[in-house]
């Protein structure tokens, strides 16, 4: 008989209701990931000095300042174009997005190194993926900006 009188006390039905709200928190607990943030850096396009570079190779160095240097070699584009690069940055992933800006598409196609400093990244590891949506190009790999690190990468399509 006892036993039935806590199913009447308002004490029962507190703890029952905190409970409930507990597991439905648990349940429906929204995402902790750090918002999405995205950068437009503008691209230095140097006519190539490396008449080996094909434009599938990317060099990656984080520099001192927690600067991540990223350049492509070779890369095939019409004389007078420009490049841009957007870095979208989720947690730790970071996303490269190159594209270019073409003033005269009938020019003949030469090879040109593409070099940008990205420093809106902190010192952290990161998945990296790099895109060239023009050539099709890609590739991904994990990078470190701290220490002076450097990688590359070789892109495909």
């Amino acid at each position: 008989m006892i036993f039935l009188n806590i199913f009447t006390s308002v004490e029962f039905y507190t703890i029952a209701v905190t409970v409930a709200i507990l597991i439905v928190g648990f349940i429906f607990n929204p995402s902790r990931r750090s918002p999405a943030m995205t950068y437009i850096y503008a691209a230095s396009v140097d006519f190539t000095t490396d008449a080996h570079a094909d434009g599938k190779m990317l060099e990656i160095e984080s520099l001192d300042d927690f600067t991540l240097l990223v350049r492509r070699r070779g890369a095939p584009l019409p004389e007078g174009s420009t490049a841009y690069i957007n870095a979208d940055i989720v947690d730790d992933k970071l996303t490269l997005t190159e594209k270019h800006t073409v003033n005269n598409p009938m020019a003949p196609l030469a090879g040109y190194d593409i070099s940008v400093r990205i420093d809106c990244i902190k010192a952290a590891r990161y998945h990296l993926r790099y895109e060239v949506p023009d050539s099709g190009l890609w590739g991904v790999d994990v990078i470190l900006n701290r220490d002076r690190f450097n990688t590359t990468t070789r892109l495909q399509l």
